[in-house]
């Protein structure tokens, strides 16, 4: 009998401390998650204009139809430059590695791959973003 109490009493004591430990995670959590600097939320071109020019509505509508009607040059314009812009690195990379040794060669894959991971996750994060603006 003193025996199942002992051991009662301990795993009562195991459950307040695990207990203790979670309750404190999430107030921690929810304290970092108010107390974190929030970067402003980003302003997009035409609101932006729109305050600091102080536009009237009708000059609001009238930028608007002109940034409209040149949307899709921009679009082509930056489609031909990423092009341009991605042959040119691969370039790069060849004429780099070169000069390089098998190990060196291994070494640059890894860097280039772990180079293109990152700016996967950035563009992840960024229709995320817009996502949640919708």
């Amino acid at each position: 009998m003193a025996a199942k109490k002992k051991t009662a009493l301990a795993l009562f004591l195991l459950l307040v401390v695990f207990g203790g430990g979670f309750v404190s995670g999430i107030v921690a959590y929810q304290w970092m998650q108010v107390s974190a600097p929030r970067r402003p939320k980003r302003m997009g071109f035409l609101k932006r204009l729109k305050i600091r020019l102080d536009l009237s509505e009708q000059q609001f509508v009238s930028v608007k139809k002109v940034l409209k009607s040149f949307r899709p040059k921009y679009r082509t314009m930056r489609k031909e430059n990423r092009k341009r812009l991605r042959t040119l690195r691969e370039q790069m990379r060849a004429d780099i590695q070169t000069l390089l040794n098998d190990s060196q060669k291994a070494e640059f894959k890894i860097m280039i791959d772990a180079y293109k991971k990152r700016k996967a996750d950035r563009r992840k994060r960024r229709r995320q973003r817009r996502k949640r603006r919708r």
